[in-house]
């Protein structure tokens, strides 16, 4: 795994560090869950092929016939950045394989989906040869030219439409994209299977109120992923409450916290948290670059499959840690929230350590819009409403079992159930959806987004009762509340766009 060094990398301005960039960010390559290929245009006729499955990785080098020349196996990732330094680099795709053919010794296609120009395709001169000639008569128009010969995609980032009829035509069955939104309306969230599993294991009810009471310790251990931007007293605090946590006390190896300074005008070191006993990794990047980035690339550096995304101002009771890690070991496809009760930074049960220390656990959730929310229409969101009303949301959808199927309560959806001040899954979910979305800037919506993501890969949001956290409350990160709305409308507009990929 790349260590905390690396992360100078990110500042160079050449292609091969911008795709180790978004692979480290997006992927925390080297260790990769699903199959992955990098296409790389050079500035000569050569292409290059990197594909990365399971912890394997490989180098193939094609002429301008679109022939293989050689094959290089890759051991690190530094062997493979070595090997990049040999060539100039004019573009790059990356994207995962859903669908391969293969039409005997040399003929292939490959189509490809989550790249960042929308879906490509693969295909051998031959059949880009036939392709021609079907455009060139259903059009009744020159398409001998190169550039008209390779026009698959379109402006859009999307496949060419006569392309799928060709392929229909010829007998090679391709699937379009599917739309984001429609992939989370086929949805549901009805995970009562894994209720009862539960139940089985444990002998309590994954939805009780209260705490397991039974010790179960796994193998594996979890990773902690906090984003940080100035506010470092509120941190303090996070980082104390994660000390006194029950798991902790059982089992002090199996906790990793990585901690990324996003840009704070200060630079962060373990000497100031006051943690010596906490495996702390922290990483200071020089540029705010927000949340997003931030969590990505904690995520590049994570030890364990189990990971619990927190903000920076929140402080857990001290069974946080264990309800959520329990559940993951059992659940693997499970995205888990817990609820906030929001604190004024200068209550006193602060400063004694009353809460810190986990003597007193969360209790009033009516600050959680999920548990208690007035809807009206003068609220922001991805439709109009002619509601006015209370919604106790998590008692109205049964523990959000009734919440798929892209049902609305007002303007929320299942998505939007899904904050980042406190969630938790496993690694290989986050990476299965391709991480946070880092076209999303400033303030709001790209944990929704993420949201989307995971529900659309048949991921179940389940509520945890059992616990909470509290939240510290301060003024806006971004300075006030008309510059954060103003960040929240842009990012609505990035995310309506996202639905319609």
């Amino acid at each position: 795994m790349l260590q905390n060094k690396n992360c100078r990398l990110y500042t160079l301005q050449d292609k091969r560090s911008e795709i180790l960039d978004v692979l480290v960010a997006e992927y925390g390559v080297p260790t990769l869950n699903l199959r992955l290929n990098i296409f790389c245009q050079t500035d000569s006729a050569e292409r290059i092929e990197i594909e990365f499955l399971s912890n394997r990785c490989k180098l193939i080098l094609r002429n301008e016939k679109d022939e293989q020349r050689m094959q290089i196996d890759i051991q690190s990732i530094q062997d493979l950045l070595v090997l990049l330094e040999n060539f100039n680099i004019c573009e790059y795709v990356i994207g995962k394989i859903l669908i391969e053919y293969r039409f005997g010794i040399s003929d292939d296609i490959k189509f490809i989906s989550g790249t960042f120009k929308g879906d490509q395709l693969n295909i051998p001169s031959k059949l880009k040869r036939n392709f021609a000639k079907y455009v060139s008569k259903t059009k009744r128009g020159s398409v001998d030219t190169p550039e008209k010969v390779n026009n698959l995609i379109e402006k859009t980032g999307k496949l060419n439409n006569d392309l799928f009829r060709f392929c229909e035509i010829v007998g090679f069955p391709i699937t379009r994209s599917v739309r984001l939104a429609n992939k989370v309306a086929e949805k549901s969230n009805d995970y009562s299977f894994y209720e009862d599993s539960y139940y089985q294991i444990t002998g309590a009810d994954l939805l009780d109120t209260e705490s397991l009471k039974v010790t179960m310790i796994g193998a594996e251990g979890v990773t902690i992923i906090i984003p940080v931007y100035g506010g470092f007293e509120s941190l303090k605090k996070t980082v104390l409450s994660i000390q006194c946590q029950s798991f902790v006390h059982l089992a002090k190896q199996k906790i990793q916290v990585v901690i990324v300074n996003d840009g704070s005008e200060s630079k962060l070191t373990k000497s100031m948290l006051n943690s010596d006993d906490l495996d702390i990794n922290i990483i200071n990047i020089e540029k705010n670059l927000g949340r997003v980035y931030a969590r990505n690339v904690g995520v590049s550096v994570a030890k364990f499959n189990k990971l619990i995304f927190l903000d920076s101002d929140v402080v857990l009771p001290s069974n946080y840690v264990y309800e959520m890690y329990i559940r993951l070991c059992l659940i693997p496809n499970a995205v888990l929230i817990s609820f906030k009760e929001c604190l004024d930074p200068s209550n006193p049960e602060l400063e004694n350590q009353n809460i810190i220390k986990g003597i007193r656990k969360p209790s009033n959730f009516q600050c959680d819009w999920r548990v208690n929310c007035y809807i009206n229409e003068a609220k922001k969101g991805l439709r109009k409403i002619n509601e006015s009303n209370f919604r106790n949301i998590v008692m109205e959808t049964n523990g959000l079992k009734n919440f798929g199927f892209n049902r609305f309560i007002g303007i929320f959806d299942l998505a939007a159930t899904v904050a980042t001040h406190n969630v938790a899954m496993s690694k290989s979910l986050y990476k299965a959806v391709d991480g946070f979305d880092t076209d999303f800037t400033g303030w709001g919506l790209e944990d929704t987004h993420f949201g989307y993501k995971l529900i659309a890969s048949g991921a179940m949001i389940i509520p945890v009762v059992s616990t909470g956290i509290f939240h510290i409350d301060h003024p806006p990160r971004s300075g006030s509340e008309e510059e954060k709305w103003n960040e929240f409308a842009k990012n609505l507009e990035t995310l309506k766009n996202k639905l319609n990929e």
